[in-house]
């Protein structure tokens, strides 16, 4: 077999970090994503990097991504993209970790096990705008918000969506996914959207050809 291996230059990784910052209004408003061991690159060692940078906080496919985080001792809110089974709930909860919240099924099961455990369960919820792939549906979007701020033992931190074409400057689809996004947040009442401290939608591709996705109310609302 050929050897084969990866260089990492993490002076270029803080490069693009601070680039990133810019954008978006500061280090403390990114939330890295790391899935996929980090696309390869290492997922420990690139959440290491990121937390000693001061990032607000990670992402990752699925709960054992984030529990070898927590093991590796990365202390950062880690937010698990998949929905989850409500059989993961009290690991999501355990761990301190971060669900993306699709299902009321879920929210019960996080509810529970934050009752079981004494700690808070934590979740942003998740708005499919066009997507297709994960999420609460437009319609239904107001109704698990509600639920998910007012059930005992949950903190419901933020609500998020994710723009599906987001590649191409003169994309409609685009600009339809973050009317209807918009369009939520302003149907949210205003003592809920007080309470949500993330409210995001900007993927890398959006970061860098959708200005208006990095922009109140779809950027850090604190």
């Amino acid at each position: 077999m050929t050897p084969v291996w990866i260089e990492l230059d993490l002076s270029a990784l803080r490069h693009n970090l601070k680039w990133v910052a810019g954008r978006v209004g500061g280090i403390g408003r990114v939330w890295a994503v790391i899935k996929a061991n980090g696309y390869g690159h290492g997922a420990r060692e690139l959440g290491k990097v990121f937390e000693r940078e001061g990032v607000a906080g990670l992402a990752v496919v699925s709960l054992e991504e984030a529990v070898e985080l927590r093991e590796a001792r990365v202390r950062l809110p880690i937010l698990v993209l998949n929905p989850g089974f409500p059989a993961e709930a009290p690991w999501m909860v355990r761990y301190g970790l971060v669900q993306s919240l699709s299902t009321p099924e879920m929210l019960y099961a996080l509810s529970r096990a934050a009752h079981a455990q004494g700690r808070p369960a934590r979740v942003h919820v998740k708005v499919d705008t066009g997507m297709t792939r994960l999420g609460v549906s437009v319609g239904r979007a107001l109704e698990l918000l509600d639920r998910a701020t007012s059930l005992p033992g949950v903190e419901c931190q933020g609500i998020f969506s994710h723009l599906a074409t987001a590649d191409g400057i003169q994309n409609r689809f685009a600009v339809e996914q973050l009317e209807r996004f918009r369009r939520i947040w302003g149907q949210i009442p205003s003592g809920v959207r007080n309470r949500l401290e993330w409210v995001h939608m900007a993927n890398s591709a959006a970061v860098a050809l959708w200005p208006q996705a990095v922009r109140k109310p779809f950027s850090g609302v604190r």
